[in-house]
C-alpha cells in the first residue's frame, strides 16, 4: 500500500487538495518497519479510491497474472522506476517524500529534492525483502508481452506522464535487477 500512497501524489485525477494523501505517505515512512500497520494501510486505501493510481499498478497486474508475483510486491518492485520516469511531472511531490523519510531538502532545487525522494524509495525497497523481477522468472524475452499487458491497464491514463509500450519495456528492464537509472 505504500506504492499507492506515492502514486496518489502524482495522479492526474487526484483531489485538488493532496494534504490527506501527503499525510498518508508520511505515515508509511514512520511505520513501515513495525509489524502492525493496519491504520496507515487503511488510509492508503482512502487515498487511492479518491484519485485512481498510475502505471506501477499497470505493471504489477501482468506480473501477478503471468509470474504469480504478489500484487504488493509487484508494486514495490516497479515503484522506484516509475518514480524516476515521472519525476519531472511532479517534482515537488517527490521532494515531499524525501522529507517524510527525514531527508533535508532545504537549499536543494525542487528537482534535486525529488531525486532524493526517489532515492529514499529505492532504499526502502532495498530494506525490505523485495526480490527483483529476475528472481520471479521474468526474462528479457517476456518484457514485450508484459508491456503489451501493461498498456491495457486502466490506471495508465491517470499517470503523471503518458506512457508508451517502449517506456514500459524500459521500466520492466530496470525492474529485472532493481537498478537505478544511469
Amino acid at each position: 500500500m505504500a506504492s499507492e500512497r506515492v502514486e496518489f501524489l502524482k495522479a492526474r485525477l487526484r483531489n485538488t487538495n493532496p494534504s490527506i494523501s501527503v499525510e498518508r505517505a508520511r505515515l508509511v515512512t514512520q511505520f513501515y518497519r513495525i509489524p502492525s500497520i493496519e491504520s496507515p494501510i487503511m488510509l492508503a486505501g482512502y487515498a487511492f479510491t479518491s484519485a485512481s493510481l498510475g502505471i506501477s499498478r499497470c505493471m504489477a497486474h501482468p506480473l501477478g497474472a503471468m509470474y504469480h508475483v504478489p500484487h504488493g510486491v509487484g508494486n514495490a518492485i516497479c515503484l522506484p522506476m516509475v518514480m524516476e520516469f515521472n519525476m519531472g511531472a511532479w517534482p515537488e511531490r517527490y521532494a515531499d517524500i524525501a522529507t517524510f523519510f527525514g531527508e533535508d531538502v532545504s537549499g536543494l532545487s525542487v528537482l534535486d529534492g525529488a531525486r532524493k525522494g526517489v532515492e529514499c524509495v529505492y532504499r526502502l525497497v532495498e530494506d525490505l525483502p523485495i526480490q527483483p523481477l529476475e528472481h520471479w522468472g521474468v526474462t528479457l524475452q517476456s518484457l514485450d508481452q508484459l508491456a503489451d499487458e501493461a498498456m491495457k491497464g486502466g490506471d495508465r491514463p491517470n499517470n503523471a506522464r503518458m506512457t508508451t509500450k517502449e517506456d514500459f519495456i524500459r521500466l520492466y528492464t530496470k525492474a529485472l535487477t532493481l537498478k537505478k537509472q544511469g
